[in-house]
């Protein structure tokens, strides 16, 4: 059994799961349980179509509702004394070990890194078929944001490249971060796509977004 490996900082936190044959994640907010029923219910009372775009790319909010408090993988943990309450907002989804393009990186090592400026470093990587994937996550724990920095080596035509994501909530959405299109085609070649979350509002939103490469 891998036991999991949690990064968590600034209302954010990441959560790397062992998942048969590879590493999967989820992605959330946390709270001091004396704030976390105000958090909820200020994220309950807001927008809750949660999908749209802004200047820094696609954002989507966390606003749980009632059906999913209780059911969104909250955990206990002690922080300067304090409960925390963790709400699972994103969460990856992955393949099978006999899919070549699988919806999401297949990553079956892990290693992490902890900076001196106080930012930690995750680095993932993995085979499917012929290709390699790799992932980078820089997760400053005092802003609350993380970056995701994804890249394959592809050696034929791929037949589907991104980062998949399931938003939970009453009504669960899909998220992807894709490569783009543009460039040389010739193989062998490598595919970069890079994209980021971040908490804030409020209501502590997370907003995840895509960066150019």
């Amino acid at each position: 059994m891998t036991a999991p490996v949690m990064l968590s900082g600034g209302g954010l936190w990441i959560e790397f799961t062992w998942q048969g044959d590879r590493w999967g994640h989820r992605i959330g907010v946390e709270a001091d349980s004396d704030n976390h029923r105000a958090m909820a219910r200020d994220a309950s009372s807001s927008s809750s179509s949660g999908a749209g775009l802004s200047e820094s790319g696609p954002v989507l909010s966390h606003s749980p509702g009632k059906d999913r408090v209780d059911a969104a993988a909250i955990d206990a943990a002690r922080g300067h004394g304090a409960r925390l309450q963790r709400t699972v907002v994103f969460e990856s989804i992955e393949g099978t070990p006999e899919e070549d393009w699988p919806p999401s990186p297949p990553l079956q090592e892990l290693h992490l890194e902890a900076r001196p400026d106080g930012k930690q470093l995750a680095l993932l990587v993995g085979m499917a078929g012929t290709s390699h994937w790799s992932l980078s996550v820089e997760f400053d724990p005092a802003a609350g944001t993380a970056v995701f920095d994804v890249a394959c080596r592809v050696k034929r035509a791929p037949g589907g490249l991104g980062s998949r994501y399931r938003r939970s909530g009453s009504a669960p959405q899909e998220w992807s971060a894709e490569p783009q299109t543009s460039g040389s085609l010739e193989l062998p070649r490598t595919a970069r796509w890079r994209y980021g979350v971040a908490v804030g509002g409020s209501a502590r939103d997370l907003k995840i977004y895509c960066q150019a490469v």
